[in-house]
């Protein structure tokens, strides 16, 4: 779980999350530690099956792994399962009579995780008046909070927001349509169109979506 972990560990974890793969060095790079003491850590993580690896060869020389996180962890990182289910229970008892008639279960999912997002959306949304960078800025903040790890990039009349972890993530695994929770959240707190490019559930290391400012 993501409470025991802690320390060098998790440091290595996020890294590996982040990046998708790693190898002993460019660990030992990114956190500034000797490569035997980053081989310590990866032990202990592949212990706790929250890390595996693969030999990388090389026409000469000591044979390299490439080190990446196994499901278990991600699992370890922050989730937040008990808050969806309390957002889409939410949702379901404001319903009205009838608000559902005709539609089946593949039109239902969408339309609840939607009226979620906007619902969520209004409680933060800043005032009409705030810039698109006053919203990024509320928006960076929240997803920050609800441990999504974003990371937001600006440049040229654009931004490219990249969500390294999802709270959600096993469940977006199986039902691609919560995906449509986190997208319809961001549209609707910067109120322009949040264009995904990748997503944690199509198997990439974060989700990224491309906003024109």
């Amino acid at each position: 779980m993501a409470g025991s972990l802690g320390g060098t560990r998790l440091s290595i974890v996020r890294l590996l999350q982040r990046a998708g793969e790693g190898s002993v060095e460019s660990l030992a790079n990114h956190l500034g530690l000797a490569t035997a003491t980053v081989r310590r850590h990866l032990d202990i993580l592949q212990r706790d099956r929250l890390v595996s690896y693969v030999e990388v060869r090389k026409s000469a020389g000591r044979p390299e792994y490439s080190f990446s996180l196994t499901e278990a962890g991600h699992e370890a990182l922050p989730k937040a399962y008990d808050r969806l289910l309390s957002l889409l229970l939410q949702e379901i008892s404001r319903l009205g009579r009838g608000s559902l008639d005709g539609k089946d279960g593949a039109q239902i999912a969408p339309l609840l995780f939607q009226r979620m997002a906007h619902r969520l959306a209004e409680s933060y949304s800043p005032s009409d008046g705030d810039s698109i960078e006053d919203r990024l800025t509320v928006l960076s903040r929240v997803l920050d909070e609800g441990g999504f790890s974003p990371e937001v990039q600006l440049g040229g009349g654009s931004a490219v927001l990249l969500v390294h972890n999802c709270p959600f993530r096993s469940v977006a695994r199986e039902i691609d349509q919560v995906c449509l929770f986190d997208q319809e959240f961001i549209s609707a707190l910067l109120g322009i169109p949040a264009n995904k490019t990748r997503s944690i559930s199509r198997g990439d290391s974060s989700c990224c979506y491309h906003l024109e400012l």
